[in-house]
């Protein structure tokens, strides 16, 4: 299963982040970071301003950890960090016909499909667009046959 947990509320900020560096030295240098292993957020029930408002508290721990990291590795030393995609949908009912579409997909193909996903639909760090019913249909129909006839 590529989604398995789903929030109706906002979770800790860590959870919108994805972190590495180099040598697994994350526990070393992040030692506060609570990793969680989802590939992307998934939201309903809220508005996409607190959404938005959030990706401010977001933006600012993802500039303290960049700090810390840069202050504490090597120069040289592989590190990444990046905010997960975020899906909001309007629905819990419209959330759960897009999962039923996003779980069947093996994990190459969802993760190509939740990049396309992001890049059509939300700006990283800056704005996360609802997805309503209308546009989960929208979404399926664009989608189902490049990821299903595989």
């Amino acid at each position: 299963m590529n989604i398995e947990k789903i929030y109706s509320s906002l979770p800790e900020i860590d959870s919108f982040l994805r972190i590495e560096i180099e040598f697994d030295q994350v526990p070393q240098v992040l030692p506060n970071y609570k990793a969680c292993p989802e590939y992307c957020i998934c939201l309903y029930g809220m508005t996409e301003e607190t959404v938005d408002n959030y990706l401010k508290c977001i933006e600012e721990t993802a500039e303290q950890y960049i700090w810390t990291i840069c202050e504490t590795i090597k120069e040289g030393t592989f590190w990444d960090l990046e905010c997960k995609p975020i899906l909001l949908f309007e629905n819990k009912e419209s959330l759960d016909i897009f999962l039923d579409f996003a779980n069947v997909l093996d994990e190459s193909s969802f993760c190509e499909f939740i990049s396309e996903l992001q890049l059509d639909y939300n700006e990283p760090w800056s704005h996360v667009q609802m997805i309503k019913h209308e546009m989960v249909c929208e979404i399926l129909d664009h989608y189902e046959g490049r990821y299903c006839d595989e």
